[in-house]
């Protein structure tokens, strides 16, 4: 596939005075399907604090993000409660939930359920909380998404989806 990468960038917050970023960023793997990457840092670059950065990756199908667009659109419309994004694999998650409302804060927050290698087989679950975007830019990530899914050409109705599978595993 082409490489079309699309990014959300949610880099206004700051924890205890600490500037933090945090990019979600999209890109194809198969017409199904695309990698969803997320980048945070959390850090002072003119002092002796150090940085902490991290990144990770996971699958997602392109109704997952499509889906999302609708709850994205709800959330922005009734201007209330939450919205969540989770894939299919349920290992990601990111939440939007009004914190805010007379001032249009939103706080952001992302789960990643890693699996870790060990005899017991275990998930651990890595929360990264504070992150804050305005509620005027709902609307632009909904377009940022729409794009992405357009432009990329990732398949976004569950029916489809499996229509490929089958032809791809048919084909094996």
């Amino acid at each position: 596939m082409d490489q079309i990468k699309y990014t959300l960038k949610f880099d206004q917050a700051e924890i205890s005075s600490t500037p933090v970023l945090m990019e979600i960023c999209f890109s194809p793997s198969t017409p199904v399907d695309f990698i969803l990457s997320a980048n945070i840092e959390y850090g002072r670059y003119h002092a002796n604090q150090g940085i902490f950065k991290t990144s990770f990756s996971t699958a997602c199908y392109g109704y997952d993000l499509f889906e999302f667009t609708k709850e994205l659109a709800r959330f922005d419309s009734e201007y209330a409660g939450e919205c969540k994004f989770t894939n299919s694999l349920q290992d990601f998650e990111l939440k939007f939930s009004l914190l805010n409302k007379s001032k249009g804060v939103v706080a952001v927050e992302l789960k990643y359920s890693h699996l870790m290698p060990s005899d017991k087989c275990r998930f651990c679950d890595y929360v990264f909380k504070g992150f804050l975007t305005d509620q005027s830019y709902i609307r632009g990530y909904i377009r940022e998404i729409d794009e992405f899914l357009r432009e990329s050409g990732v398949i976004t109705g569950r029916d489809a989806v499996r229509e490929y599978e089958t032809k791809r595993r048919q084909n094996k």
